[in-house]
């Protein structure tokens, strides 16, 4: 009984937890900047900073603090990373869902997600097509489709 409720705690503090791990998803850069992906096979973390409207990134192989990906105005919430570890799609407090290009950790656009404000979850689908999150204020759920010009469908999310 104790290890259930351990296992639960764990998967509970990791639903709530804004981070995602990418791992082998290009080759650091020389030289001081932005960024560059992580050496093949070691792991990039990314974790969304409410205090200061940025991303840190860390390479989980040594622990230490990459450049931080300022994203200005926005406030990071939930991040899902796609299948082939290329991008990151990150919801804010503002209805934005950002794509940030992990090769360079760059924002590479971004698309509006009406009622998405501070998605409490988010995952993409396997075959890379949809992204799917839900909307915390408004009890939605949300398919985005990626590769057909960030169009969606939503559903009311029961309270049963």
């Amino acid at each position: 009984m104790k290890n259930r409720i351990l296992f639960a705690s764990l998967i509970v503090a990791l639903l709530l937890s804004t981070f995602v791990v990418v791992s082998g998803c290009g080759s650091v850069t020389g030289g001081g900047g932005g960024g560059g992906g992580g050496a093949a096979g070691s792991p990039w973390i990314y974790v969304g900073n409410e205090n200061n409207n940025s991303i840190m990134v860390i390479d989980g192989s040594t622990n230490t603090t990459i450049e931080p990906i300022d994203l200005v105005t926005y406030e990071p919430y939930s991040m899902a990373v796609s299948p082939d570890w290329k991008k990151i799609y990150c919801s804010t407090g503002t209805y934005e869902v950002l794509i940030i290009n992990t090769t360079n950790n760059t924002i590479e656009g971004s698309f509006t997600v009406i009622n998405s404000q501070k998605s409490s979850g988010m995952v993409v689908s396997h075959d890379n097509e949809y992204l799917y999150m839900t909307g915390v204020s408004t009890n939605e759920f949300f398919k985005i489709y990626l590769n057909g010009g960030y169009t969606y469908e939503t559903a009311a999310l029961d309270a049963e």
